[in-house]
């Protein structure tokens, strides 16, 4: 389809999409199905978890005047952006139920700029609203997923952005790299493991199978990032049937686990986390020493630090909303999590993530009773 430069024509498309936007709950999907987007536009969507139903979660915004809401499931921010060349934005989006309980997935179909504005947007309505990461692990869980869910299709990754730690003069740092490819996703994931990459966003393309031909031409081509967007160009029914049931199933069942971890939910009874390494990593002082430094900058948070060497022990509360925890790094290869009186899901997975992001990623468990 052809790139909508002129300002007249992007505007009568917004205009459209925020009709279909607000649209039935039950008749969005469809339109939305029919929709042919053109550039600079993209059709993006984002999972997230909640408890509140979604007009309670933007009442305050609605108050203040940033938040229109034309539907249960319908709203428009309304806001400035900007600081030399300020300018007022109107961002039409849909929060629609994704399957699992308390799961939904926010629409937008909206430029790059537009859409970066409405994620700060909603991660700022955390602890209400709370956003969905994926691991290393579980984003390349769910992209496994789909290839085998969709026998008629062909996957092909396209693009991957990661990050890797690198040696320098003052300590390790992480470097970004974008690589653009064509390959299988087993051969891609041979190359990020040797490397150490951490996945950052996967693009891949579905090519319809007929027998052992496959159409040069994609049937959707897709974007899905840690941070649980999902970014897409083609059919969008085979992106929410593919790639966001999936993604919710993941986020649904990972939010459940970190669930009733607190001592008043469990009449005291401790219900600790263990963030396990496949090498011992605190083996060396200078991890220990750096896991510390990492947590001191948990933002919106109050912490203690108990013992910094030869292990790690802290003392760790979230502002947000009152939950707590103990950290402790005793063992080469783990990090032990242990909730405290309070410890919400979406606090859990807010944590988890932080130290996934900020110092190394691992694999969460049960570790039992403290």
């Amino acid at each position: 389809m052809r790139r909508l430069d002129d300002a007249g024509a992007r505007r009568k498309f917004e205009v459209f999409v925020e009709e279909i936007l607000a649209s039935p709950a039950t008749a969005v999907r469809r339109h939305l199905a029919e929709l042919s987007v053109p550039d600079p536009f993209r059709l993006r969507m984002k999972v997230l978890y909640s408890r509140d139903p979604l007009p309670v979660v933007f009442e305050r915004q609605k108050k203040l005047g940033n938040v229109v809401e034309r539907h249960p499931h319908a709203f428009r921010l309304e806001c400035s952006v900007g600081r030399s060349r300020v300018r007022r934005i109107r961002i039409p989006f849909a929060v629609l139920k994704a399957g699992p309980p308390n799961m939904f997935v926010a629409i937008a179909v909206c430029v790059r700029d537009d859409w970066q504005t409405l994620v700060r947007f909603l991660d700022g309505r955390y602890p209400q609203l709370v956003p969905v990461y994926l691991s290393q692990r579980e984003l390349i869980a769910s992209i496994k997923t789909l290839r085998h869910s969709t026998p008629d299709l062909d996957l092909r990754v396209r693009e991957m952005v990661a990050s890797e730690d690198i040696e320098t003069e003052i300590g390790k740092r992480k470097r970004s790299v974008r690589e653009w490819t064509d390959e299988d996703l087993d051969n891609l994931l041979v190359h990020v493991e040797d490397r150490r990459q951490i996945i950052t966003s996967l693009r891949f393309d579905f090519h319809r199978r007929l027998n052992d031909k496959v159409d040069v031409t994609p049937t959707l081509s897709c974007k899905v990032t840690r941070d649980a967007v999902v970014e897409i160009t083609g059919k969008f029914t085979v992106a929410w049937d593919t790639v966001i049931t999936d993604v919710a199933a993941a986020g649904a069942a990972k939010l459940k686990f970190f669930s009733n971890r607190g001592l008043r939910e469990r009449n005291y009874s401790p219900a600790p986390l263990a963030i396990h390494f496949k090498r011992p990593v605190f083996d060396d002082i200078a991890e220990v020493r750096r896991f510390v430094d990492v947590m001191r900058k948990y933002p919106h948070s109050a912490y203690a630090v108990e013992h910094g060497n030869p292990y790690a022990h802290l003392q760790l509360s979230d502002r947000y909303d009152g939950s707590s925890f103990e950290l402790w790094a005793v063992t080469p290869d783990d990090i032990l999590v242990v909730p405290r009186l309070r410890a919400t899901e979406g606090a859990v997975e807010r944590l988890i993530h932080y130290i996934y992001d900020a110092f190394r990623e691992g694999e969460v468990t049960d570790a039992g009773a403290a």
